[in-house]
C-alpha cells in the first residue's frame, strides 16, 4: 500500500471562535516541580508570568494569581510527590480578529505529570540559532514555536537525534533549547549574559547568580575547546551535566558541581543534589 492510498483521519472541529493562544501565540506559561507539595522560588515564576502576560495587555489579579498558585500545587499533589507542572495562560476564546478585546477573560491551563528523571548522557552539538535575538522577559509560547522550527531546519543540516543542541549565535553560546547553559573554566561557573539577547532568565540561574557562585559573561564559542564542565539549569532538571561537546568529552563528576549544588541544596521544594 502506498502513501497516498492511507485513510488518514483528522481532527477536524468548526468553530467561530479560538483560543488566542492558538490563533496568535498570545500566551505565555510557567514550568515548576510540585516536590511534597512545596515549590522552589514560586513567587519568583509567577512575577515572570505576570510580566509576561502584561506585555500583551493581560493583566491578572493578586486573587486570580494566588488562586492559580494554589489550583496549581493542589492538583499536583493529587498526583504523585514529586510533580512537572506547566501553567498557562492565553489571551482566551474569542471570535476571529488579531485586536483582542479589553474584557475578554484569559484562559488558564495547568498540566501535570509525575517527574521522572532522565539518566541519559547529554551530549552537546553547537548550532547556530537561525533568527534574530530579541530580550527575553518571560516565557512566551511564540518563543517556543521558533524553537521548534530551528530544530528541524538543525535536523536537516544533520543534527542527530542522539545529540542536545547548544544554541550559539554571532559566535556566544547562548542556551539550549530550555535551559540556560553554564560553562566552568579557569576557576569560575559563567552564563551567557541576558543583555545580549536570546537567554532567559532562569529561575534557578538567577539564584546561582545572586549567590556570587555564577558569573554573568559573554561566552565566545571558543569557551567550549578548553572549559572543564558544563552544565544546564532550569526549574525542571535544576542542574544537569552534560557528558560531551562537539565530540569532547566532559568530567560529568567535576568538583565545581558541588559549588552549584550548596547553594541550592535542602531549600523549600529542591529535589536532594
Amino acid at each position: 500500500m502506498t502513501k497516498t492510498d492511507l485513510n488518514v483521519q483528522l481532527n477536524v472541529q468548526l468553530s467561530n471562535v479560538l483560543d488566542r493562544g492558538i490563533g496568535y501565540g498570545e500566551a505565555c506559561f510557567e514550568t515548576f516541580r510540585v516536590i511534597e507539595g512545596e515549590v522552589f522560588a514560586l513567587d519568583q515564576h509567577f512575577s515572570r508570568l505576570a510580566d509576561g502576560l502584561q506585555s500583551f495587555g493581560i493583566l491578572l489579579s493578586k486573587g486570580n494569581m494566588e488562586s492559580i498558585r494554589a489550583q496549581a500545587i493542589e492538583h499536583a499533589a493529587g498526583i504523585a510527590d514529586d510533580v512537572l507542572v506547566k501553567v498557562t495562560v492565553t489571551g482566551g476564546i474569542a471570535e476571529w480578529g488579531l485586536i483582542r478585546n479589553r474584557d475578554q477573560q484569559p484562559e488558564v491551563y495547568i498540566q501535570c505529570m509525575p517527574y521522572v528523571p532522565t539518566f541519559q548522557k547529554i551530549m552537546l552539538s553547537t548550532v547556530e540559532w537561525p533568527y534574530a535575538t530579541e530580550l527575553k522577559q518571560a516565557k512566551f509560547s511564540s518563543d517556543y514555536a521558533l524553537s521548534l522550527r530551528a530544530t528541524k531546519q538543525w535536523e536537516g543540516e544533520g543534527l542527530s537525534e542522539k545529540m542536545t543542541p547548544l544554541i550559539c549565535k554571532n559566535g556566544l553560546v547562548l542556551s539550549g533549547l530550555t535551559t540556560n547553559v553554564l560553562l566552568y573554566r579557569e576557576g569560575s561557573w559563567h552564563t551567557p549574559d541576558e543583555s545580549n539577547g536570546g537567554v532567559l532568565q532562569g529561575v534557578v540561574r538567577n539564584e546561582l547568580v545572586a549567590a556570587s557562585v555564577l558569573t554573568l559573561s559573554d561566552c565566545p564559542v571558543l569557551w567550549l575547546d578548553d572549559c572543564e564542565a558544563i552544565g544546564f539549569t532550569n526549574s525542571g532538571v535544576f542542574i544537569q551535566p552534560a557528558s560531551m561537546v562537539n565530540s569532547r568529552k566532559l568530567n560529568r563528576e567535576h568538583q565545581a558541581f558541588e559549588m552549584l549544588y550548596q547553594v541550592l541544596r535542602d531549600k523549600p521544594g529542591m529535589p536532594k543534589l
